[in-house]
């Protein structure tokens, strides 16, 4: 799968047992991915002990630029 796919969504709700998360209904648009405040907690709770996953992903997260190479404010929300 790809980083962004649609099938990100399903994927992070069955590995880490969370709810509040959907996939956009418009194939390829990540941006309409739904997602709970709780779901936001819980999956960052969840990488975070997950040894697979946690360390890269947190490590890319607090590597990320203020402008992404699309030359998008990545610093919304």
């Amino acid at each position: 799968m790809l980083a962004g796919s649609e099938g990100l969504a399903a994927w992070i709700s069955a590995r880490y047992h969370l709810t509040g998360i959907s996939a956009s209904p418009r194939a390829g648009y990540w941006g309409l991915t739904r997602i709970t405040a709780r779901a936001v907690v819980g999956f960052y709770t969840a990488v975070a002990d997950d040894p697979a996953v946690g360390p890269w992903l947190l490590d890319a997260m607090g590597e990320g630029t203020r402008v992404g190479a699309d030359g998008f404010n990545q610093y919304f929300g």
